[in-house]
């Protein structure tokens, strides 16, 4: 008799754990909808590329720069240092560009300046904090990305 009410009471105590289990994990409703807009990029990046551009015999290509994405679809390259096949150039105001931001979280960019122009495809990561990025232009091979950077910059 003893036994059968030790398994009574164990066989309650389990259904009752498991009944409350059951209520407290809740399963998603289903994958979140992403909702970006241009204003989801906003403030000053700091942006790094390295890679090559076939369609100019090759060249190895490395870039960092600190940019402003003003949330309305307009970039500036406040501060550029450009290495060509280890021959380096520093830029100072002298890149501007455009952005579109999908709702998708995907950025289409343009940038141009000092005789170069630049076609990118990127996403947005980390609610705006990050954007990867590759080069678009035929025979470019330049993956890179643009980090949020706290702080304030006088430019």
């Amino acid at each position: 008799m003893k036994s059968r009410v030790t398994a009574a009471i164990f066989t309650t105590v389990f259904a009752l754990s498991s009944v409350s289990l059951a209520t407290s994990v809740k399963a998603e409703d289903g994958p979140q909808k992403l909702s970006c807009t241009n204003r989801t990029i906003q403030g000053n990046y700091a942006s790094h590329y390295t890679g090559t551009n076939f369609a100019n015999g090759s060249p190895v290509i490395n870039l960092l720069a600190l940019d402003r994405f003003d949330g309305h679809g307009n970039i500036a390259s406040v501060k550029a240092v450009l290495a060509i096949n280890g021959q380096i150039t520093r830029y100072t105001n002298e890149f501007t560009g455009t952005y579109k931001v999908n709702s998708d979280c995907t950025v289409d960019l343009f940038f141009t300046g000092a005789g170069i122009q630049s076609r990118w495809f990127g996403i947005i990561v980390n609610h705006g904090e990050k954007v990867l990025y590759l080069g678009t232009d035929a025979g470019a091979s330049l993956p890179g990305s643009f980090e949020k950077v706290s702080g304030s910059y006088r430019f």
